[in-house]
């Protein structure tokens, strides 16, 4: 394994104490619900992350297609539903802390980015899956990913954050993140979507790169390691190296085995998935499965540059 380890510069924390949020401004955030259990606590994230950051958040829900069947039910739907909402958002007036809400009649497919444009969504926080079960090798297994979800990391061009079946609310506000990312702009990428989510200048970011050969079986091994934690050093934004304590390590085994084992070590808040995530367009990928499987932290994926 290779390291390679900063720390905040004093000069640079100077300027930053005159600077609240050095690395730029806070996202606005968006919670998509579908009113199951799992994504009330995705909506109750969404706000605390908003409260900490400072920031406007909205809450939306994206009326499946083909449910109701008919414009005319849908005139009558989406009234109910969007009353739902406003329930919702009520127990977060009384901090002063309420969404905007959208009950968007057309669908996921049709509206997100559209309306991810309109509102100056940032990034948008949901439950991974239902909490519902599927079958899958003849026994019921809780789903990774659920239609919602899936449909969302197919299309979205704002960074997700995941809250995986395992996953658990991250302490806040948050300080540690983890980002895995492979040697190309998804590093960068990776990054700069999990300092967005950063309330404060003192936190830490690891930067985790995993390698599938193992340090025994290539002689030349170290020289390889060497290189490629140094080719990660430089796609940190400068502001991180400045501004937070920051370490690089590579790594090697299996991606989501060896990204969730560092992330345990390291205490880590947040895991945030640079370009290796295959989006947009195309469905989730197996790393991108196993990890949200494993992880018992909430999941960043960074949107493609």
């Amino acid at each position: 394994m290779a390291s390679i380890k900063s720390q905040p510069d004093a000069n640079a924390t100077a300027h930053a104490t005159a600077h609240r949020r050095p690395w730029g401004p806070a996202p606005v955030l968006a919670a998509l619900t579908d009113f199951s259990p799992r994504a009330a606590e995705a909506v109750q994230l969404c706000a605390a992350l908003a409260a900490q950051l400072e920031s406007s958040w909205h809450l939306a829900h994206f009326v499946p297609p083909g449910q109701p069947s008919s414009l005319r039910a849908a005139q009558f739907a989406v009234p109910a539903e969007r009353q739902r909402l406003h329930q919702i958002a009520s127990e977060f007036a009384t901090g002063g802390n309420a969404p905007v809400v959208h009950c968007e009649p057309h669908g996921i497919a049709a509206r997100l980015n559209s309306w991810v444009r309109e509102n100056g969504i940032g990034v948008i926080v949901l439950a991974s899956a239902n909490g519902g079960e599927c079958e899958a090798g003849g026994e019921f297994e809780a789903p990774v990913l659920g239609r919602v979800a899936q449909e969302v990391v197919r299309l979205a061009q704002v960074p997700l954050l995941l809250l995986g079946p395992s996953s658990q609310a991250p302490r806040l506000p948050v300080r540690r993140l983890l980002c895995a990312a492979d040697l190309l702009a998804g590093a960068k990428a990776a990054v700069r979507a999990a300092l967005s989510l950063m309330a404060a200048r003192d936190g830490r970011i690891l930067l985790v790169h995993v390698a599938q050969p193992r340090p025994d079986d290539c002689l030349a091994c170290g020289t390889g390691v060497s290189d490629a934690a140094a080719h990660l050093w430089e796609a940190l934004p400068p502001e991180v190296r400045f501004f937070h304590d920051a370490e690089v390590r590579v790594r090697f085994g299996q991606a989501a085995d060896a990204i969730v084992a560092a992330a345990h070590g390291d205490a880590s808040d947040l895991i945030a998935v640079g370009a290796g995530a295959p989006r947009p367009g195309a469905a989730a990928g197996p790393t991108l499965r196993a990890l949200l499987r494993l992880a018992t932290c909430p999941v960043l994926v960074a949107a493609h540059a």
